[in-house]
């Protein structure tokens, strides 16, 4: 369906879910909505039956959580076996809910329930959702008679269009909606069916209905409840609609599914609403997608070698690009001709038209988490004057105009600027000539391979896959179209188009043109080379860029501006300190920060630093030779030239921002006094992320030459100043007199946060995880995983929830109370109640590769401290040393004798406390480091813990621990480096340590030994497995599921015991455990076997696969009625019944010793043991029922 289509087409679908839900949450049936919402974004109207819910409070919760996901369930009662699911991005467009009166709402038996809408052409319809009693003819024509009743009084007082959909459980001809398979005889149909049948018939007469699939497939058999190719197949999933729909009436379809819900399958019905779209949305830019990508032969077409004697500099790359276009354009033209012709349809589908998405495991489960894109099209906006917008057009001339003028600063021809003159870094001549040398072909390519692939395409429509396929004959003429951007400072043609699109920033945001967050798309071959160029750039920028700016430096970290910040923050806000009463910090806020950088400022800055010609050449080139296009709904608008501004997506404009703004911050430095701390040792200016700034104030004077600095620069650089977003933050109460035009306000550190993270310290009155823990709680319970393999569960973990612990943790450490909540309701997502120990165990030794939280803080906490010893440039670390000595020369100091004839002090230095070296006191080793440790802050604290943790001391025994130092000898200690201590420190691992050392510590302390399940040892085949063989066992396993997470889960379970319990079989006795296993997974010996289990105290309180009984009575088999085999291994080895599903035939034989441990099975062996077992569960499990 076409943008056009869709914005201007209702499409309404009805789905049986066969709902099998737990008293105890609503997860499943969620999930199922889940899927079927974001799987199917074009339906706006979903039908639901057979929906079981066991109390309102569920129903409460099902609404609430999918409500987050701007999905609307109508449901009134939690008994009511019908709902209806209203997603609809653009219901605005499209339909309006209407309210029923109490008197209109038709609910009968809870298996019937009502919605009533008003299109946006005008038509009132009423929609009815049916669950008919499945086989209860009797039953079903006495609800459809209160049906018909209730509609007819309805239609005498406000005749409305019908549309009836849902789950009959009847057919209505036994000719045409059944299917009966060859050996199968369709028994006779008897008085309560035919009467319902009849009264159908007659139902739709009486309101002139008709069926939406028989409409356009009159004689065709579709059967809906589809159980099985073996098995009689019925059409019981209908569609009626009024007659007088049928001018909108545009299709009947079966929707496609990813996974099984139930044995029915998902119907649909598309109507138009209107001749015409009530949004104007253009064609799809064109893109070489990658189903094209993926043809072989058209590759080869496309990578022809094109004669080049004729064409230098861009008329090469030029003529490629167009050459691509036209060429895709003629086989899509092809493509449809044949399709046209073609009445069995043999032509593939192939998309040439439209981006592809790169479907990767970690972008699928992200889009599960968060939905489908919503901003795809926008259909409001308001215009500066306050006027509501709702037309493309106009929508798009808002748009330009404001960019237009956003962009369009006009040169300064400034003879010099006060701020880049006096501006001291400059490149050396090493890296001038790094930056000034010609681009590769193997520089681009290498280049290449490191990008991520799937991002958005220019205009151009050739994505990174299709710069990788086409390399062959792209690469050699990109490399001469970079060089001759290098001589001459000019695009080619096609470089030169950037599109901005619109993305709103809040779905609740006014929609104002400030609200919508501009994505600057260039070509993906300009972003090569600006990415080729960023890496040549990186070693320059920490020459350049001063270390209290961390944003978009290799090496730097975020973190580090936190904890700085913090630490100011923390000791100025003490009633102890004696401050001014205009001391402040500042938290200034650009308006349009990366739009607004004057280009004159900007070269002329890269002159001054001593960018060579070349490469100044290329940066301005790729900054101000492009024009852009704003598009709305795939429509272009007035083209428009960029005057200002770096472009945001441009690989090099992060680091050509923060150098404009490094000129005022230096001048910031040089002139502010700024904020002292630890004692007046440091002082701080300002701290900086990218354009994430706080400047520091000492006085009123520091305030002054701030605002007239802030003046000067934004007349200079066009870095302006957002009056109204920027905020002055007063340690004690403000002062009367204003200086700065910001609003200014006391600080509370409990409720300021900067970047993210709360500066108040934890203490006992206060903890910065509570809120956050709640918020990663309710995440982990609302993620929509039942449907999902455990693996691809624990990896959603791994990568979606866990990711956000880590970045808090250096701060406020998390404790292991919250660790173990947090694993506590991962457990609870999970089918079966899995220990901790195995879900950490990692896959290659028969675990599901679960983070250890711990670990892997405990490496991130410990590596800060290992900065100590190499990151002496950080102002953090200077200051972090520096405060450690203290405290360590306080705690020392009635036991250190300073002799007063010496210059110098004699101190015991914090590199030895870190090496774990006792200094030459009366306190022990412990109680020093205890004393040490009381005195600091707990993220401090934690950082420390974690350093000992991990490291030891293997260096010389130190005989004297104190050392008398020179006044620049102390000095030393905080401004050098000591990396020569680390060739004596080792990690976890037993190597000298490094900054690796400390990353994936939970992989490194994870359990090295293999899981040897409890039981299968009792076996006699089994007995005899080794520690060896297990882990070369559960080694193939996680192999074969590399590719597909999950893929062999049924097998794993299945040897790790999970299926010996219910549902697939029930407990033995009415006195055994809730965890519920009655018998284990042992054959000949099971009663033995459950005997020893029974003896096992530890096995009854630790293991979550076996729980024990206190009876050993074992039922007789359900299948071949064998006396005390009612177990997993008797039904998978030794029934007789059972043996038929095995799909090997009599070779390899159905063994124990086949299965269980074995790794010299090829990989079709163990994905056809996978299915066997999978097919063998499903039938223990009907049993049971």
């Amino acid at each position: 369906m076409t943008a056009t289509n869709y914005l201007n087409h209702f499409k309404i679908a009805s789905r049986n879910i066969g709902s099998r839900l737990s008293s105890k949450t609503v997860a499943p049936i969620r999930d199922i909505i889940l899927e079927l919402t974001t799987s199917n974004p074009e339906v706006d109207i979903w039908m639901i039956q057979e929906i079981r819910l066991y109390n309102q409070l569920q129903l409460q919760q099902l609404k609430n959580t999918l409500k987050s996901k701007n999905i609307m369930v109508i449901m009134h009662h939690y008994s009511d076996l019908t709902a209806f699911i209203v997603f609809s991005p653009y219901q605005e467009l499209k339909f309006d809910l209407l309210e029923l009166t109490n008197e209109e709402i038709i609910n009968v038996a809870h298996r019937v329930s009502s919605l009533s809408i008003r299109l946006f052409s005008g038509e009132s319809v009423l929609l009815l959702n049916f669950y008919l009693p499945s086989g209860n003819y009797n039953a079903q024509k006495t609800i459809m008679e209160s049906v018909s009743a209730q509609l007819s009084n309805l239609q005498k007082k406000n005749e409305r269009y019908l549309i009836l959909g849902g789950d009959y459980n009847h057919v209505l001809d036994p000719q045409k909606d059944v299917l009966v398979p060859k050996d199968r005889v369709l028994a006779p149909i008897y008085r309560p069916e035919k009467d319902i049948i009849e009264f159908m018939t007659q139902f739709i007469e009486k309101f002139q209905l008709q069926d939406g699939f028989r409409l356009k497939n009159p004689t065709r058999v579709e059967p809906t409840n589809q159980q099985g190719p073996d098995m009689i197949q019925r059409r019981l999933d209908r569609f009626y609609f009024s007659l007088n729909l049928n001018s909108k009436f545009h299709g009947y379809s079966l929707l496609q599914e990813n996974r099984c819900i139930s044995t029915h399958v998902t119907i649909s019905m598309l109507f138009r609403i209107n001749k015409k779209s009530p949004l104007t949305v253009g064609p799809s830019r064109f893109c070489l997608s990658r189903t094209l990508l993926g043809d072989s032969d058209f590759m080869q077409y496309l990578n022809r070698p094109i004669s080049s004697s004729n064409r230098s500099g861009f008329q090469l790359w030029d003529f490629q690009m167009n050459y691509i276009r036209q060429q895709v354009g003629i086989f899509k033209r092809a493509l449809r001709t044949i399709r046209n012709h073609s009445q069995n349809e043999i032509a593939p589908s192939v998309s040439v038209g439209a981006e592809d998405h790169d479907w990767t495991l970690e972008k699928k489960l992200k889009f599960r988490l968060r939905g489908p894109d919503l901003q795809e099209y926008i259909i409001n906006m308001v215009s500066a004057s306050g006027q509501q917008l709702t037309t493309t057009e106009d929508m798009l001339q808002e748009a330009t105009c404001f960019y237009k003028q956003l962009f369009s600063s006009m040169p300064s021809h400034r003879i010099q600027y006060d701020f880049i003159s006096s501006f001291e870094p400059t490149l050396n001549l090493l890296e001038q000539n790094k930056l000034e040398a010609p681009f590769t072909e193997n520089e681009l390519y290498q280049q290449l391979q490191q990008i991520k692939k799937y991002t958005a395409t220019g205009l151009d429509g050739i994505s990174y896959y299709g710069l990788v396929s086409l390399w062959e004959t792209l690469g050699p003429s990109l490399t001469m179209a970079a060089n001759y951007i290098l001589e001459t400072g000019t695009l080619p043609l096609s470089m030169q188009k950037v599109i901005i699109r619109l993305i709103k920033k809040s779905p609740k945001s006014a929609g104002t043109i400030g609200d919508f967050r501009p994505i600057s798309v260039t070509t993906c071959a300009l972003r090569l080379l600006s990415s080729c160029f960023e890496t040549r750039l990186k070693s320059s920028a920490t020459t350049l860029i001063d270390a209290a700016q961390t944003g978009f430096i290799q090496g730097r970290s975020i973190d580090n501006t936190i904890n700085m910040v913090g630490m100011v923050m923390t000791e100025l806000t003490k009633p102890s300190t004696d401050i001014d009463d205009y001391a402040c910090f500042v938290a200034l806020d650009f308006h349009k920060a990366f739009d607004s950088v004057s280009h004159d400022y900007l070269n002329e800055l890269l002159a001054h630093i001593n960018c060579g010609h070349r490469a100044r050449n290329f940066l301005m080139a790729i900054t101000t030779q492009q024009t852009a296009q704003v598009t709305i709904n795939n429509c272009l608008g007035e083209e428009f030239v960029l005057n200002s501004g770096t472009r945001q997506g441009n690989p090099v404009s992060p680091f050509l921002f923060i150098l404009s703004l490094e000129t005022l911050l230096s001048k910031i430095n040089q002139n502010l006094e700024g904020a002292s701390f630890l004692g007046h040792r440091f002082r701080l200016a300002y701290a900086a992320y990218a354009d994430d700034v706080i400047i520091f104030c000492k006085n009123q004077q520091d305030q002054q030459r701030l605002l007239q600095l802030l003046e000067t620069f934004g007349q200079d650089s066009g870095l302006v100043i957002n009056k109204h977003k920027s905020k002055i933050f007063y340690y004690r109460t403000p002062p009367l007199e204003k200086i700065l035009p910001f609003p200014a306000q006391c600080l509370d550190l409990e409720s300021f946060s900067y970047l993210g993270i709360p500066m108040k310290e934890a203490d006992e009155n206060y903890d910065p995880w509570k809120k956050k823990l709640r918020d990663l709680l309710a995440q982990i319970y609302l993620a929509p995983t039942s449907d999902l393999s455990i693996m691809v569960t624990i990896k959603l973990m791994n990568v979606f929830i866990f990711s956000q612990l880590y970045y808090m943790d250096l701060h406020s450490p998390i404790s292991a109370a919250a660790i173990k909540e947090i694993y506590k309701k991962i457990q609870g997502c999970l089918p079966f109640r899995i220990a901790i120990d195995r879900l950490l165990t990692p896959k290659h030794l028969g675990g599901f590769g679960l983070i250890n939280i711990a670990s892997q803080v405990k490496g991130k906490r410990g590596k800060q401290i290992y900065h100590l010893f190499t990151h002496s440039h950080d102002p953090l670390v200077r200051a972090f040393k520096f405060k450690l000595q203290l405290t360590i020369n306080e705690v020392l100091q009635p036991f250190i004798k300073q002799d007063s004839s010496l210059e110098g002090t004699s101190i015991f230095p914090w590199f030895r406390f870190l090496c774990d070296i006792k200094p030459l006191c009366p306190l022990g080793k412990k109680q020093f480091q205890q004393r040490v440790f009381s005195k600091l802050s707990k993220s401090a604290l934690s950082w420390l813990k974690a350093w000992f943790d991990i490291t030891s001391y293997h260096g010389p025994y130190i005989y004297e621990t104190i050392s008398h130092m020179s006044g620049q000898e102390y000095e030393s200690l905080f401004e050098e480096d000591f990396t020569y201590i680390l060739q004596h420190v080792e990690g976890v691992d037993g190597k000298a340590l490094t900054e690796g050392s400390f990353h994936h510590l939970s992989q490194k302390l994870s359990s090295k030994l293999p899981i040897i399940p409890k039981g299968w040892s009792s076996n006699t085949e089994l007995q005899f497995i080794t520690s060896l063989q297990w882990k070369r066992f559960w080694s193939r396993l996680s192999d074969l599921q590399t590719e597909n997470l999950g893929s062999l889960q049924t097998y794993h379970l299945f040897v790790l015991g999970y299926y010996s319990h219910y549902p697939f079989y029930k407990p033995v006795s009415s006195t055994s455990s809730n965890r519920s296993s009655a018998t284990f997974f042992l054959g000949n010996i099971a009663r033995e076997a459950l005997s020893q289990v029974e003896n096992n105290q530890e096995a009854s309180q630790n293991s979550e696969d076996v729980v024990t009984n206190q009876s050993t009575h074992i039922p007789s088999c359900r299948f071949c009625q064998m006396d005390a085999s009612d177990h997993i291994g008797h039904h998978a080895f030794e029934c007789q019944d059972t043996l038929s599903l095995w799909p090997f035939g009599q070779f390899p034989q159905r063994s124990y010793s086949f299965v269980i441990g074995n790794s010299q099975n090829t990989d079709e062996q163990y994905f056809l043991i996978n299915k066997y077992l999978g097919v063998l569960l499903n039938q223990v499990k009907r049993r049971q029922r």
